[in-house]
């Protein structure tokens, strides 16, 4: 099953804003921004949205250093679902790439690229394709509460652990509108 913006089976954006002054503003601009490259699927709004994943959900690093979801509490983090044999997964990889760089080194936003895969394809996969992303292992299952039905599943979390959006299929992740997005929602310029 392909999963994108474009095409069958992809799902509308379900987030809600953060909680600071012109959010709202921005995260509907998102949310229209990514709708309008979607095709209707009759799907239903994620109920992950307002979620709290458990925070006990472990990751591992590529060399085996296990943390969890709650190592990340206190900023936002933009958690993608994906995998190698993927093809929307990897269509969109270089897009949050670049959403990486343009937020800079010290922007707040944590970002957990997540795949179920062993570590050797993984960082085959990223030397590769040239890129330098913060991938984890699942360490243990994903929450059912992340509400991930097909890959990539994109969830972005605010800093209290709570999910304030929730994309299914592949999206141009390096737009504007999202830059903004995680900037407001981390209280950065």
């Amino acid at each position: 099953m392909r999963a994108s913006p474009s095409g069958p089976g992809a799902a509308s954006p379900t987030l809600t804003a953060p909680r600071r002054p012109g959010a709202a503003v921005l995260a509907l601009a998102f949310a229209t921004s990514l709708a309008s490259t979607a095709c209707a699927s009759g799907a239903a709004p994620s109920q992950a949205v307002g979620a709290v994943p458990d925070p006990d959900w472990e990751l591992s690093t590529l060399d085996g250093e296990i943390l969890s979801l709650r190592s990340f509490r206190g900023t936002p983090v933009f958690v993608n679902l994906w995998a190698t044999w993927c093809p929307p997964c990897v269509e969109e990889m270089a897009s949050i790439q670049r959403l990486v760089e343009q937020l800079g080194p010290d922007s707040p936003v944590r970002f957990a690229l997540v795949t179920p895969e062993e570590a050797a394809p993984v960082q085959a996969f990223l030397d590769r394709n040239g890129l330098a992303l913060p991938v984890y292992l699942e360490g243990t299952l994903v929450p059912e509460s992340m509400d991930v039905e097909a890959l990539p599943t994109t969830v972005i979390l605010d800093g209290d652990g709570r999910v304030v959006l929730h994309y299914r299929g592949a999206a141009a992740w390096d737009r504007p509108e999202m830059v903004e997005y995680l900037r407001t929602l981390s209280g950065t310029p």
